[in-house]
Formats: C-alpha cells, structure tokens, sequence
C-alpha cells in the first residue's frame, strides 16, 4: 500500500509539471547495455535534449543531451573547439561526437586541455572519455572510451571534481555520494545514505576537499570525509532542496528550492540565512552557477524558460538580468571570460549579454 500510495502521489505531481514525464520517464526506465560508440552525424536522432554544457580552460566545449530513441534513452557527447561554434549548433562543425548507452546527467573536464572528462549517465554509469586528436594525417579527431563504472544502482544526478582533478564527488537517486579516483575509476569513499532521499546536487570547494551536497527534502549537508563524522548541517530550508553551487575561494553556498527559492547560506556559521531571493513563476530551480571571474554573479536556471542573472553583493540577492531567449527549460551553465552560456531541452546553447536588463 505503501508503494501505491508514493507512485500516486509521484504521478500526481507530473500532472501539474508535465515537462518533467520525460525526466520520470528517464529515471525509471534505464538500459545498462554497452555504449554504441559512434560519431554523431544526425542532428535530430542524437541531439534531442541538452542537459549539460562545460568549458575547459582552452575553450573546448562540451555538450551533453539525452535523446529518446523508440523506448529507449541514449545519451550524446558532442566537443567544440570554442563556446561560440557550440552556440552556433551546426553538429556537422564538431571537433568529435560520440553516443552513450544512457542519457547524460551532467560532466565535467579533467584537464585544462579538454582532453580528459568524465560524464554521468542515468544508468548509474561514471564514464570516462578522451579527446584524441591524430598526431598525422588527415583523420578527424575522436573520442575514445577508457572505461565506465557502474558505482551507483540509480541515476547520476550531478558530479563535482576536487582541487586535484584526480578525484571527482558524485552524487545519485540511490541516496549515495561517492568520492572516485579518475586512474582506474575506483570509489575512494562511499558515503550512504548520505541523505535521507535521492542526492539531486553535489558542490565542490575550490580549494579545499570539502564539499555540500542537497538531496530531495530540506536539509543541505557539509561534508569532510577526514573527519570520524563527516557530515554536519550547514542550512536547513522551508521547502525541499534541488540544487547547491559553491561559491569560488569562498564559505558561500547558495541553494536552490522546489518552489523557486535561491539562498545564500555560509559554511561557517551553520543554519543562518544570509540572503534569499524568490523567483516569480516559484518553479524549482535545476542549477545554480557562480561566475568564476566575477564571483558576487550567480546563474539560475529551473523549469522554466528564463535564465536568471542575481547580485550576490552586499550580502543580499538582488535580479540583475532575465534572459528569456529559451524556448524550453535550460539545464546546463557555464562561464567563460565572464561570459554567460546555458543549454535547454530546446537543443540551443545560448550565449547571453549581461548588459541586457
């Protein structure tokens, strides 16, 4: 009866967020088979909806979507040189493209070159690739598969990478954080249950191996796995948590809520409200990202159509831009020289005018 009573009350809630059957259906319908590793080459079959999108350091891009193929979710990986070839989303411009046996959650670069990422897949699966370009010749680029890991029993929902770029935090559905070791893709720490309800967020300190993480209920979590008991409290909120972002060489860390609610909490001093700021529509929000070069500028993105620019500043959350350039709900950010770039289930990456109010 129990079981009934939790599919109906999860069937109930698709009713009013219709745009979220696609991520349900995804959640609880997954295929372990392997990847199909194969160069992207339609647009329309491999690139269906956009969840992430990253930038290295040297500019390579990467865009990560999930694409329904009959009853089946398969994931995609396209690399550009630059941000702005991903913004003008001719795949056929792509330095390199590959298809993963699930769909991509989110990813993250290894290196500065962009030669080395990892993604997380719905299956469960860490997997990690390289860019390998031809020493000679006249043979395109390639991406290579090094190895998956199957560390958790539910879908990833985020990853974090730490300050050595030899370890990444991942977190999952299956109620686990996981610390893995890149050489060889072995779990360092398991932490489960690290919550009390699927893991939706995991954040990463610049300069520290501390990190937050946020599951689907109130409460948002600071971690240090050196300590006998790593787990402290650090902000508990009124409605259920979705998202975490940690704000660079900083004790900030904002938090994002199922009804649209961004916060401002500090690590140091435990379950005191800095700052908040309430989108209108009070949607969930899906992502929030700190600009690195200006870090009092915080992204927010959610199911919803619009992007939202806030000044963090002054310790308070103040609306400097909405974007509302996508025509479905953006799910990836990322910076780049100040520049704001977000991705959607609309299949755009869009680059965004911060002078625009």
């Amino acid at each position: 009866m129990e079981d009934d009573f939790t599919l109906a009350s999860q069937l109930e809630a698709l009713e009013s967020e219709p745009n979220k059957v696609a991520e349900y259906y995804r959640a609880f319908h997954k295929t372990r088979d392997q990847a199909d590793f194969n160069v992207i080459s339609d647009n329309k079959k491999h690139l269906q909806h956009f969840d992430c999108v990253q930038i290295a350091e040297d500019g390579n891009t990467m865009v990560c979507s999930s694409n329904l193929n009959g009853r089946l979710w398969k994931g995609s990986v396209v690399i550009y040189n630059t941000p702005d070839e991903a913004v003008a989303g001719d795949v056929q411009r792509s330095v390199a493209g590959t298809v993963t046996s699930s769909s991509i959650s989110d990813g993250t670069f290894l290196s500065s070159s962009g030669e080395y990422f990892l993604v997380g897949e719905d299956s469960g699966a860490v997997t990690l690739l390289r860019l390998s370009k031809p020493l000679s010749g006249n043979s395109p680029p390639t991406i290579l598969h090094l190895g998956s890991s199957y560390t958790h029993n539910d879908m990833v929902t985020s990853i974090g990478i730490l300050p050595d770029k030899k370890r990444i935090v991942t977190s999952s559905r299956d109620l686990s954080i996981k610390i893995i070791n890149t050489d060889g893709l072995l779990v360092e720490n398991e932490l489960l249950p690290a919550h009390g309800h699927p893991v939706l967020s995991v954040a990463t300190q610049t300069n520290s191996d501390i990190f937050a993480s946020c599951a689907d209920h109130n409460e948002v979590l600071l971690w240090d796995v050196r300590q006998e008991k790593p787990a402290h409290l650090i902000f508990k909120t009124e409605i259920n948590t979705t998202c975490v972002n940690w704000q660079p060489n900083s004790h900030i860390v904002s938090v994002g809520d199922q009804i649209g609610t961004v916060y401002l909490a500090d690590a140091r001093n435990p379950k005191t409200q800095l700052a908040k700021f309430a989108i209108p529509n009070h949607r969930p929000l899906h992502k929030l990202s700190f600009n690195p070069s200006s870090s009092s500028s915080l992204a927010a993105v959610g199911d919803f159509n619009e992007v939202y620019l806030l000044d963090c500043s002054g310790g308070d959350l103040k609306q400097i831009s909405r974007f509302s350039t996508h025509s479905d709900f953006p799910r990836g950010v990322s910076w780049r020289n100040g520049a704001l770039y977000t991705c959607g289930w609309d299949t755009k990456v869009l680059k965004h005018d911060l002078g625009q109010n």
